[in-house]
């Protein structure tokens, strides 16, 4: 069974110091500012997204997404500094 009802968009995207540990764990970064070399983190809530329903082994009822993205990144004047990078799927199952 899936679910397409709406088109995809983000609720709420903010960088994050540390890797965001589920939904609204996170520690917010208040700059969009990094230094060369830094490790970026984003905090996405998606929505409008198709979800697949699973059923675990033992019974439960799981959903399962998957997102794809293409992210390109621009410096502080607004010139972009990369083409669009893919970055492989990530599945979500809960």
């Amino acid at each position: 069974m899936t679910n397409s009802n709406q088109s995809f968009f983000s609720k709420k995207d903010l960088f994050t110091f540390s890797k965001p540990q589920g939904y609204g764990a996170y520690e917010e970064r208040n700059s969009n500012v990094f230094q060369s070399e830094e490790t970026t983190y984003l905090y996405i809530e998606p929505s409008g997204f198709v979800y697949k329903t699973l059923q675990h082994n033992q019974g439960n009822i799981l959903y399962s997404i998957a997102f794809y993205s293409t992210p390109t990144i621009y410096d502080k004047n607004g010139n972009q500094l990369t083409e669009p990078m893919e970055i492989p799927n990530t599945e979500i199952i809960s």
